[in-house]
């Protein structure tokens, strides 16, 4: 049974720089509300008495899973497929070209924040279209990651109901998703060769090193950095920008421009940039 302790600032406090300091979030003073529903939550999972003790639980965290599961709590997974359609639409053009020039050979792409899966699954539909209106084929691989294990886990699944399917055409949800119903509801599942060419790993951006060996010709990093501050987001992208291979092509959310200023990348569209070769 949870206690009547409020949820105090000097809790709040605490919670927002753990947080920042594992996963370099930053929390504003109007979360504190929405932080403590969901640490309640995990409060009455976790039968503990209050807040004094699940602070306690963190503090003491030694394997980092209470961590990982308050990422979780607090991380949100607004999205939907194709979203910023722009970006899918350059992305189309430029694998085309790709696809052509090296006739056949290794394209790699990462999903740098993939929540549930709708960003990587759209670019999968979109290698795997173009290379069927093209007919040629290729070594193409999307890598996904994200730092919400729950999310990474829903978009292995690959199984999504409308929400998430808002603006898609019949026909495209025919060609590449199989429908079933759960629970009186349809239910729209990532059809197999689609779920071949994506992989999903947990990754931190937090973490000292990463744990990629090769670039990328493209990688899609939205709607993410606006959670963090302007260090960090300066740390991040100068760490993702040297995983892009020169030429290759980095796609950013609609607000988050500012990162790139005197990067001396070229500007292709709305935020939409391109390596130097």
């Amino acid at each position: 049974m949870t206690s009547q302790v409020q949820f105090s600032h000097e809790h709040f406090d605490y919670i927002r720089s753990y947080l920042y300091d594992v996963a370099g979030i930053t929390l504003a003073d109007r979360k504190k509300q929405m932080v403590e529903n969901r640490i309640n939550k995990r409060i009455k999972e976790l039968s503990l008495s209050g807040f004094d003790q699940y602070v306690s639980r963190l503090r003491n965290d030694s394997t980092q899973e209470e961590m990982v599961n308050l990422v979780n709590a607090l991380t949100t997974n607004v999205t939907h497929f194709f979203r910023e359609n722009h970006h899918f639409d350059h992305f189309r053009g430029y694998m085309a070209d790709l696809l052509q020039a090296r006739d056949g050979r290794r394209i790699r792409v990462w999903s740098a924040a993939c929540s549930i899966g709708a960003e990587p699954y759209s670019m999968a539909m979109v290698l795997y279209d173009v290379m069927q209106e093209l007919k040629l084929r290729a070594d193409a691989r999307i890598l996904a990651t994200d730092i919400d294990t729950l999310a990474l886990a829903r978009a292995r699944m690959g199984a999504y109901h409308d929400k998430t399917l808002k603006g898609m055409t019949p026909s495209v949800l025919k060609k590449h998703f199989i429908l079933s119903e759960e629970d009186g509801e349809d239910v729209y599942t990532i059809k197999p060769y689609l779920r071949q060419m994506v992989a999903y790993n947990y990754l931190n951006f937090n973490t000292a090193s990463w744990p990629m060996s090769r670039q990328f010709d493209a990688i899609f990093c939205r709607n993410v950095l606006i959670y963090f501050d302007r260090a960090k987001q300066q740390e991040y992208i100068g760490k993702m920008l040297s995983y892009l291979k020169p030429g290759g092509f980095l796609y950013l959310g609609h607000s988050e421009h500012s990162v790139m200023e005197n990067k001396g990348y070229k500007v292709c569209g709305q935020t939409i940039y391109q390596k130097s070769d």
